[in-house]
């Protein structure tokens, strides 16, 4: 009992004798990475799993922005890093930016919504008949619904682009939608692509970072992101001039 008991002490200590190493190399303790609503998780948990198979000193913690709220978390200090960032990035030396690429997104509504039978390409005046639904900006300084709502048009206000998407499908509004996570519902018939008059239908997105506080574990998240090829997939643009997923 004393010797595993001795064994386990020994342990520990061997673990925290390699953490400190690590942190002393430059690893952070702790790395916060903002993740913008618009990108796919699901796509980090890869990257999740390699990283800790080599780097477990640095702990992980994920927060989540909506638009400009995104670059809030990285200009105000709450995240170390942000991925999926919409908008212009902030004009300052202190934060390092590199594109990832362009999110195309879609004018959707159910089969049931009355613009579903609407002659194409919606113009402004049609679509303000009818009410939207919009994702809230979380920027503490910005604007409180997306750039796409129209002046004077109703609209329901929610928390994440999953829930709007749940309520475009449910035919209660219309809107924009990122098109890989609209696609399935196109591709099965629930949701309906229409064309909009002036329509802009790509957002450049971009990877974050701070240049003041950025450490290995910062330059790790960073290098593996911009080299992922399913990322990459996401905001590619085919010859077509599509989303290339």
């Amino acid at each position: 009992m004393l010797l595993e008991k001795g064994r386990e002490v020994l342990h520990t200590v061997r673990e925290l004798e390699k953490q400190a190493i690590k942190l002393h190399e430059g690893w952070e303790n702790e790395l916060v990475i903002g993740v913008d609503d618009t990108f796919p998780f699901s796509l980090l948990a890869p990257l999740i799993e390699a990283f800790y198979q080599h780097h477990s000193v640095t702990r992980l913690k994920f927060i989540n922005g909506v638009l400009g709220g995104s670059w809030d978390a990285l200009t105000q200090g709450r995240a170390d890093i942000i991925v999926g960032a919409m908008h212009e990035p902030p004009s300052s030396s202190e934060f390092g930016f590199s594109r990832l690429g362009d999110l195309e997104q879609v004018f959707a509504v159910a089969p049931h919504h009355p613009l579903a039978l609407e002659e194409e390409p919606l113009n402004r005046r049609i679509i303000k008949r009818y009410r939207a639904i919009v994702v809230g900006d979380t920027a503490q300084a910005g604007a409180s619904t997306a750039s796409q709502l129209l002046d004077e048009q109703e609209a329901i206000t929610v928390f994440d682009f999953k829930t709007k998407l749940e309520l475009q499908i449910s035919g209660l509004g219309c809107g924009y939608l990122p098109r890989y996570l609209a696609q399935r519902f196109l591709d099965s018939g629930a949701l309906i692509e229409k064309k909009v008059v002036a329509q802009t239908l790509f957002e450049p997105v971009w990877i974050g970072w701070n240049e003041q506080t950025a450490g290995l574990a910062s330059a790790w998240w960073r290098d593996e992101i911009l080299a992922n090829s399913a990322i990459a997939g996401v905001y590619a643009k085919s010859d077509d001039g599509k989303s290339a997923i």
